[in-house]
């Protein structure tokens, strides 16, 4: 039991230092991301939100392995109960950093749906290939939902930061984090529904 448990810690370790190590800055990119504040404060906001779009991503990348483990488990993608009671609790959460709870529990929702997408296209791809199990998949609840958790909490504090009442936040880019890694297996629309709410 220790032996696994090692060994799965180990794994986490390592995945969660190559989703750092291979966040590459790309030249193209940031030679074409436009100045788009016109004070010091608009600068501030735009890198917090630099640093949304990245836990956005890191949220969605993990999705990957979470439907690896649930294929493991024969478990199915959508959990309704489990999901009413995520939004519920960062909503509850919204209120102690003073946020908007309705907003937060549309964007949250929106990460819910894009996540539910990026495990339907690879339960879609392992039925067609006939994947039967994987090897030295994480554990979801000890280790998936905590990491996925605590993203949650950082984008909260985030947008804390943000005064989201009185900010435009179309004024700025909202693509991928100008840290971007050249891959990262999440499809265009996916991405796109993710942000969403972020443009409303």
């Amino acid at each position: 039991m220790k032996t696994s448990f090692r060994f799965y810690s180990t794994r986490m370790i390592y995945f969660l230092a190559f989703i750092l190590c291979t966040q590459v800055a790309i030249p193209e990119l940031n030679a074409s991301h436009g100045s788009t504040y016109q004070t010091i404060e608009d600068f501030e906001v735009e890198q917090k939100i630099d640093q949304l779009l990245l836990l956005i991503q890191k949220r969605l990348v993990i999705m990957h392995e979470v439907a690896r483990t649930k294929w493991n488990q024969n478990l199915p993608i959508e959990d309704k109960i489990r999901e009413e009671q995520i939004l519920a609790d960062l909503a509850d959460l919204a209120r102690q950093y003073d946020l908007d709870e309705k907003w937060i529990t549309k964007f949250f929702h929106a990460q819910i749906d894009a996540s539910k997408e990026i495990q339907k296209n690879d339960y879609a791809i392992w039925q067609k290939e006939g994947v039967l199990k994987f090897e030295g998949v994480f554990s979801l609840k000890n280790e998936l939902r905590s990491y996925i958790n605590q993203l949650n909490h950082e984008m909260m504090m985030l947008f804390s930061k943000i005064n989201m009442k009185n900010f435009n936040l179309n004024k700025f880019v909202l693509d991928k984090p100008i840290s971007t890694r050249y891959s990262d297996y999440i499809e265009n629309d996916v991405w796109l529904l993710a942000i969403l709410p972020l443009k409303n």
